[in-house]
């Protein structure tokens, strides 16, 4: 398809043409099988080969059946559509080899699954009856009821014996079919004890070594050691103000809910995005940060210029005391590291928590070695060493500064709609063209975007179906994009846009 751009001349009053465009210009096809998608996602069709792909039984051996077209599972189009390109789909998902690919495989398996069992299939309901029963499917009728591929009636059941579909996924889903079919006991139970007493043990060590520090500080007299008890008491701050802040953040409307609360019409929330509160806490905290950085460099500035002057008679008392202590801060901190390492490995899919209070406590270790060391230099070697107090001092200074101030930039792209990551739009758009089992009728992906709203991202897509699409379906096809993609963590709220192809956008 192609066309013109015509824009209006607000001089003459006239209809121009700008230039010619195509749909080739703009768009990327793999195949048939495939929706066009935007050609800045061009790279995840581009290579792909799918001419090597698993190919499913031609024989039907579902009661009597021997001709595949007369399956009964394929009584409903939809579905025998969908179980012919599932081997393109899987195909593509390996080759994208996302982050996440185990988890839209699982999926695209659990949705693939619920849709075949709302199908009647003869031999298997006669050795599950249960399934038979709860899934608004007379065994003995050869019409079923219209078939909802995002619906779920209850937990899917394992075969009692498999027909040639069956057979068909095991073999396209190995190992979601084992994993789950045949989950593996469960053995996290001790894994999470053990990342929760690390985290416990992180939180409250804090405390006791600010209690101790501020004693080194007190005898010390070193403004490298104050730069370091400082960092710590303001660690111990923005800890409290996450906390306020994510409890804050609790009281609005959870991820996948906001349809819900649409839906059912509530007032009583006040609200609607409270989980910003967590962006404003750390954005808020970061120029708090800032300010006591700047406060304590500068007079680390003062300092250096007195010693240079010869006017600071005031010398750092680093003796065993002191050093003590702050060794066994640096020891402790060591110990902090490696235990919620260890934690992080042994519940990589909860990890996040643990990983930041490894960098914190990694970062703890830099700070604190550095005032180590400027505090020892100065108070042993004396003379022009004595500069080493007030630069380690200044240098910790604009690390914390420096730190935190990117991490208010942050929050402020992130608060103001920054684009999401290219990483996440290919996730996403992965998501999109292959996890649903609706995205059958999707001929086009017009429009894709997505950018932060806080601590997560909001996407807005425009998709194209067949003219032949009902208003019912077209409702079914967006109201499932909807879900998937805020059910997906990281996700806030997706807006899904669906037009045909005599759908004639008019812009004012």
């Amino acid at each position: 398809m192609s066309g013109s751009i015509i824009i209006l001349n607000e001089v003459n009053e006239d209809l121009i043409v700008t230039q010619e465009y195509s749909n080739s210009d703009i768009f990327v096809e793999l195949d048939e099988s495939f929706p066009r998608i935007p050609k800045r996602f061009e790279h995840l069709y581009s290579g792909l080969d799918l001419q090597n792909i698993y190919k499913p039984e031609n024989i039907c051996d579902c009661e009597q059946h021997q001709e595949y077209n007369k399956c009964p599972h394929f009584i409903d189009p939809a579905f025998q559509t969908l179980f012919e390109v599932l081997p393109k789909r899987l195909a593509h998902i390996d080759f994208v080899n996302s982050e996440n690919q185990a988890d839209i495989r699982m999926k695209l398996f659990i949705q693939t699954m619920t849709a075949l069992e709302q199908l009647p299939c003869i031999p298997v309901a006669k050795f599950n009856k249960d399934i038979s029963i709860t899934h608004n499917i007379d065994v003995n009728s050869k019409q079923p009821k219209p078939l909802h591929l995002h619906t779920i009636h209850q937990p899917i059941q394992k075969p009692s014996r498999e027909c040639h579909i069956h057979r068909d996924l095991k073999q396209m889903f190995a190992k979601e079919w084992e994993e789950f079919f045949n989950p593996k006991p469960k053995v996290e139970l001790n894994n999470k004890k053990c990342g929760s007493i690390m985290i416990n043990l992180s939180f409250l060590s804090s405390f006791v070594l600010l209690f101790i520090i501020v004693i080194a500080v007190i005898i010390s007299k070193s403004m490298s050691i104050l730069a370091t008890a400082m960092d710590l008491v303001l660690e111990i701050l923005s800890g409290i103000v996450l906390f306020i802040a994510s409890r804050l953040a609790a009281k609005g409307i959870k991820n996948g809910q906001y349809q819900h609360i649409l839906h059912e019409n509530q007032t009583n929330v006040q609200y609607i995005y409270a989980r910003r509160y967590e962006s404003l806490g750390v954005l808020g905290f970061s120029c708090i940060m800032g300010t006591c950085s700047i406060a304590l460099g500068g007079e680390c500035l003062i300092q250096i210029v007195e010693i240079i002057q010869d006017k600071y008679h005031q010398s750092v008392i680093f003796n065993a005391l002191p050093m003590s202590i702050v060794l066994f801060t640096i020891l402790l901190k060591i110990f902090l590291l490696i235990g919620c390492q260890i934690a992080a490995n042994r519940n990589p899919h909860n990890c996040n928590s643990y990983k930041a209070y490894r960098d914190d406590h990694r970062n703890d270790i830099l700070t604190n070695t550095l005032g180590f060391l400027g505090a020892t230099l100065s108070y042993y070697l004396k003379g022009k060493w004595s500069y080493c107090d007030p630069i380690a001092s200044f240098i910790l200074c604009m690390y914390i500064m420096f730190s935190w101030g990117s991490s208010a930039v942050e929050q402020m792209k992130q608060l103001a709609g920054h684009k999401a990551d290219d990483k996440v739009m290919d996730e996403m758009m992965v998501r999109l063209i292959n996890q649903l089992p609706c995205s059958i009728y999707i001929t086009d992906v017009e429009g894709f975007i997505g950018y932060s709203s806080g601590q997560q991202n909001v996407f807005e897509i425009r998709i194209n179906v067949q003219n032949s699409i009902t208003l019912a379906k077209g409702h079914d096809i967006c109201q499932k994009i909807q879900n998937t993609f805020e059910d997906t963590p990281g996700v806030e709220r997706c807006y899904v846009h669906i037009e045909t192809d005599e759908c004639i956008n008019q812009f004012e």
